[in-house]
């Protein structure tokens, strides 16, 4: 399946080398797995060089996409083997994954002579990994993506308000907007929350599914529910923060409004997703990654019809205000996000044409298969330009 895109050549293979510092396993990196299999089937060969763990193989191929990961006891060991790994492989086209690998990719695509994609997922110098990093270091970041984001051969964003940031800072022509969606699924009630926590068919689900971890408001989402008329929120996901908010619903006696499933695999999460009544997302403005965000799971939600409540920041307000598919809030105000998931749950009228509006639009628009065409297109303008 091409996904609409037009195939490159049969009689010309086309190589890319993927520099991802992550370990491309598909529970944390489906995005990555989309862009690869979507080369794949493409016609492109496709190489991923990532970074071995306990829980992954040195090299593997999934689905067509030759996977090599790097092993190193220190940063330096490692970074010097990703270097000479991603030299000897001599592609045509090197994908970098955020700013942490561009210099490297840039460094070795001028060796070899081939073109240079970057993938900028993140806002990186802003990300709240770096928030406590100096000044200087992120000065020197800044610079470094001022200088290297000139010399690419193309730029891949995942919301409208990246790309505008990007193109104010650097004065670079507008990148390719892509949005993190998930392959589309054909809509199929199922009740596999409902089961496993044996909540009663009087209750409703709001779901919130991801990484649980500070800045994503999860505290505020837990103390809401007790403002919730009828409804249980359900955390799908692990996550450093799980435990604290474990012992925070026991402590303020939430077990039956708040409950906790184990992070599932990737390929089955969406089924789960479809057994609940409404998608929540209550990020925090901690950076402006944060703030400019256009996750995944929002598109998840809708494709599985569920209206949905989220932070009231632009990207997510311009979603889901223009396609009339849920509602936002104040992340830092329980009682407010317990009021707008109220709206929305107690208005029949309201939700039921939310949720015809989300099955609408992750059918027609928000999916992978759409979004894929636009970066095959990238992949088609950076393979055919001349060096």
């Amino acid at each position: 399946m091409n996904n609409g895109a037009c195939d490159i050549e049969n009689s010309i293979i086309t190589k890319v080398c993927v520099i991802a510092f992550s370990n491309f396993s598909l529970s944390v990196d489906g995005s990555k797995y989309r862009i690869a299999k979507s080369l794949v089937d493409a016609g492109y060969d496709v190489t991923v060089l990532a970074i071995k763990d306990a829980k992954t193989k040195s090299r593997e191929i999934i689905d067509g996409i030759k996977v090599s990961r790097i092993d190193g006891r220190n940063r330096p060991i490692k970074f010097l083997k990703f270097l000479f790994s991603a030299l000897k492989q001599k592609p045509d086209i090197y994908h970098s994954f955020d700013l942490k690998t561009l210099p490297l990719a840039y460094f070795v695509s001028r060796i070899n002579r081939s073109k240079l994609i970057y993938d900028s997922r993140e806002l990186y110098v802003e990300s709240m990994r770096d928030k406590e990093l100096p000044k200087v270091y992120k000065r020197i970041m800044t610079s470094v993506e001022r200088f290297l984001i000139k010399r690419v051969d193309g730029i891949i964003v995942v919301s409208d308000a990246r790309a505008d940031i990007l193109v104010k800072r650097y004065g670079i022509k507008r990148p390719t907007v892509i949005f993190n969606c998930a392959p589309y699924k054909e809509y199929r009630r199922t009740t596999i929350i409902r089961d496993l926590l044996n909540i009663k068919d009087d209750k409703r689900i709001v779901l919130y599914q991801g990484l649980i971890s500070r800045g994503r408001g999860l505290e505020n989402l837990v103390s809401a529910a007790r403002y919730l008329d009828d409804a249980v929120v359900v955390l799908i996901g692990d996550g450093n923060l799980k435990g604290e908010l474990i012992r925070k619903v026991k402590e303020e006696d939430l077990e039956e409004k708040v409950k906790f499933i184990d992070a599932v695999p990737y390929e089955e999460l969406l089924d789960y997703t479809m057994s609940a009544d409404l998608g929540v997302h209550p990020v925090q403005n901690t950076c402006l990654n944060h703030y400019y965000c256009a996750p995944n799971k929002l598109f998840e939600y809708l494709m599985a019809g569920l209206p949905v409540a989220v932070s009231n920041f632009p990207d997510m307000r311009r979603i889901v205000e223009n396609e009339g598919v849920g509602e936002t809030f104040d992340p830092e105000d329980p009682k407010d996000i317990a009021r707008v998931i109220n709206n929305i749950l107690n208005d029949e009228k309201k939700y039921n044409r939310m949720r015809r509006n989300a099955l609408k639009i992750a059918k027609e628009r928000y999916n992978w298969e759409m979004e894929s065409r636009k970066m095959l297109e990238v992949y088609e303008r950076a393979r055919t330009a001349k060096t």
